[in-house]
């Protein structure tokens, strides 16, 4: 099968990419720069509001499947930068639905949104839940998905959103389970001596980016054109459990210091989502949070 990833260098498209080509998909991959690697995918530089050379990488892949990654995903820069956010990530979905419209392409679109859309809530969050993103990358995800709905209302495109909560893994930067483990890596070789933590009560519903890679696939075998599905675990953690594991996992005591430096503008309590509509599909989640983070803390210590 002939894929085709935007953003194929960012923390899920690499795992997407080493996914499908070990299950014998031939993959391609669109980046905005497109950095040296060993990575045996075709790859083309292309920033993806260029329209017009757009076009033509899609009209010389014919992909079957494309996977929309690409976006400036850091909700933090996003509020340093609301219109480059809303720029990049709505008018790059904007060009590709246009793409795909006018070369009358026969493929399915899966399409990543946010679970920053949704409105808080303490019960897990389906997708039929209400909407009110956290922050400017939120918004953006919101129009995209709109979009990418009205696309498929109007011109039949085969359209599958996919909402992930937070995946967790090895390469990624950013998020709490990487910054924990970066910085007992740091304690380990002395090169720090503490460890700054912000709000631990938050609960989050993580995932291993395996098991979201094989549920990114799922969807785009199984899902049902036009719908939104959650890519969840459904279990919600406290940040001060993620903390516990991988304090358990160090090689030397872990001392910690609280800065409110670390909280994020609208942190919200509690967000897990509800996975069920993803499980009917035969899909169920494979590793332990555990695990997940002994693979994430491992990562670190080889690439310090």
């Amino acid at each position: 099968m002939r894929t085709l990833i935007t953003g194929i260098q960012g923390f899920i498209g690499w795992h997407l990419s080493e996914f499908l080509k070990s299950n014998g998909h031939e993959v391609t991959g669109i980046q905005r720069t497109v950095k040296s690697s060993t990575d045996s995918s075709k790859t083309y530089e292309c920033d993806m509001l260029n329209e017009a050379i757009l076009t033509d990488i899609l009209r010389n892949t014919a992909p079957t499947v494309i996977f929309h990654l690409a976006a400036q995903s850091l909700p933090s820069v996003s509020w340093e930068s609301p219109q480059r956010t809303i720029t990049n990530n709505v008018m790059s979905t904007v060009n590709l639905l246009r793409c795909i419209q006018k070369l009358h392409m026969n493929a399915r679109l899966v399409l990543f949104g946010s679970s920053s859309e949704y409105a808080p809530s303490v019960e897990p969050i389906r997708e039929d839940s209400p909407l009110k993103p956290s922050s400017p990358y939120a918004v953006s995800k919101i129009a995209s998905s709109l979009l990418s709905r009205m696309y498929y209302e109007a011109f039949g495109i085969d359209i599958i959103i996919a909402r992930p909560f937070f995946i967790i893994g090895p390469r990624k930067t950013h998020d709490v389970c990487s910054s924990f483990a970066r910085g007992i890596v740091k304690i380990e070789t002395e090169r720090e001596r503490t460890l700054t933590v912000g709000n631990l009560n938050a609960i989050r519903d993580f995932l291993d980016v395996h098991d979201a890679v094989r549920a990114i696939w799922t969807l785009s075998q199984k899902g049902e054109s036009g719908e939104v599905y959650n890519v969840s675990s459904g279990i919600g953690t406290p940040i001060m459990r993620v903390l516990e594991i991988l304090r358990s996992k160090a090689r030397t005591t872990i001392p910690t210091e609280t800065s409110h430096a670390e909280n994020r503008k609208l942190d919200l309590p509690v967000v897990i989502g509800n996975n069920q509509k993803l499980r009917t599909l035969e899909w169920n989640p494979s590793v332990s949070l555990a695990e997940s983070l002994s693979r994430i803390l491992d990562y670190w210590r080889n690439h310090p």
